[in-house]
């Protein structure tokens, strides 16, 4: 019964992918800032415990010019 329905599925698909050609761009667009938007989501949780973690060791040491340094040096 499976094996219907991704036939299904795969019929259903041939069927739309001809109107899909004209958005393209669009939808090449769209899946890339989906990633981007993934991708901050995996990464701003990492910098924040970072940050905080070195303002719980040493808050006089936490000054905007050395997160930024050292948020470059650790993620580039």
């Amino acid at each position: 019964m499976s094996e219907k329905k991704g036939m299904r599925t795969r019929k259903l698909l041939k069927s739309f992918l001809p109107y899909y050609g004209k958005y393209k761009g669009i939808l090449v667009f769209d899946l890339f800032c989906a990633a981007l938007t993934t991708l901050g989501e995996l990464v701003l949780p990492l910098m924040l415990r970072y940050i905080t973690n070195q303002g719980m060791q040493d808050l006089a040491a936490l000054t905007v010019s050395k997160v930024v340094k050292s948020e470059c040096c650790i993620w580039f």
